[in-house]
């Protein structure tokens, strides 16, 4: 009866370790998802940004550089992540 005991609870702690490594092979494909999704969306976002900062037609009026310091502004305080 011992014996038949251990290899019940030996086959249940191997399939428990199965599953553990199972688990987190799943979380593993998850992670590297969100991880391409997330570089994918910096590259679109650094590519728009730095054509658009690279536009140097600067206009020659004062509302116009007001438009242009509003805009900086903007992208300074909401869309440039922290260092």
């Amino acid at each position: 009866m011992c014996r038949v005991g251990c290899k019940t609870t030996h086959s249940l702690t191997a399939t428990l370790c199965l599953f553990q490594v199972i688990g987190g092979m799943v979380d593993l494909e998850h992670m590297q998802d969100d991880y391409e999704r997330l570089v994918t969306n910096l590259l679109e976002w650094i590519h728009t940004k730095v054509t658009v900062l690279n536009d140097r037609n600067f206009t020659n009026s004062l509302t116009g550089i007001k438009r242009d310091m509003t805009k900086f502004t903007d992208y300074r305080l909401q869309e440039k992540p922290p260092k």
